[in-house]
């Protein structure tokens, strides 16, 4: 592999990270600013939390044997870079009081259903059976927290 497509792989997942953390930053915000429900929003900022360690333990495994991974070129960092600027934007008006519930769930909701539509964690492929776990459970539970906010919507809305 070359060094710029290693460096752009290893990179691309720190984004990746990074976006995770920042989700979890606005699930903690919401468990402050909504403490009746702060189980739920604390379940999901711990959720995303280890999603963030996931793609520590992802992107250790890459770096140790590269040779057992194929670069997927269609990944966008651009995308990832846009979701964390419009997150950190999100939290700051969670923060001042500017969304409602129901707006904050559509944003969380939507955020969550990007990282599936996106593929954002098909940046690589490999057999590695540790790897395709991580990456499987990413998914299952990125599919859950979309249901459950969904959920939360329909809630507000009966």
């Amino acid at each position: 592999m070359e060094e710029k497509t290693y460096n752009f792989i290893v990179e691309s997942l720190r984004l990746l990270k990074r976006s995770e953390q920042w989700l979890s930053i606005l699930y903690k915000t919401c468990a402050g600013i909504w403490p009746e429900e702060a189980g739920f929003w604390e379940f999901m900022e711990h959720a995303e939390l280890k999603h963030a360690d996931y793609v520590d333990k992802i992107t250790e495994l890459f770096q140790e044997t590269p040779e057992e991974f194929i670069p997927i070129i269609e990944f966008n960092p651009l995308s990832v870079q846009m979701m964390i600027d419009s997150t950190k934007q999100d939290v700051e008006r969670m923060k001042n009081r500017e969304l409602t519930k129901k707006q904050l769930l559509i944003i969380a909701r939507d955020i969550e259903n990007s990282l599936i539509e996106n593929k954002f964690y098909e940046l690589i492929r490999s057999k590695n059976k540790e790897f395709l776990q991580l990456i499987k459970e990413i998914k299952q539970q990125t599919m859950v927290h979309k249901s459950q906010l969904e959920e939360r919507l329909k809630q507000l809305d009966s």
